[in-house]
């Protein structure tokens, strides 16, 4: 597993960065982890470009918002995949 954690918006460099890592570590979890809000044009292109947010063997990093103000996860991109049957 492969954790980031950014005090600041998430950008592509950030992205690219994470990625690196868990390919690095063959991480079967990835998450990049920000306390500013997940900005709305990274979501978009999540979206358009496939690619941009998966790992080798079916796996994928995933965005992350930390909320200070009530000390919890409040935004997942693409998906929160503990929620996922898929994952597990």
């Amino acid at each position: 597993m492969v954790i980031e954690v950014k005090n600041e918006e998430i950008k592509l460099e950030h992205i690219y960065q994470a990625r690196k890592y868990a390919e690095l570590f063959d991480a079967k979890f990835a998450f990049l982890i920000s306390t500013e809000e997940i900005p709305e044009e990274i979501k978009r292109l999540a979206r358009v470009v496939n690619y941009l947010l998966s790992l080798p063997a079916y796996r994928r990093l995933t965005l992350i918002q930390f909320s200070e103000k009530i000390n919890a996860l409040t935004d997942w991109c693409p998906e929160n995949p503990f929620e996922n049957k898929y994952f597990w």
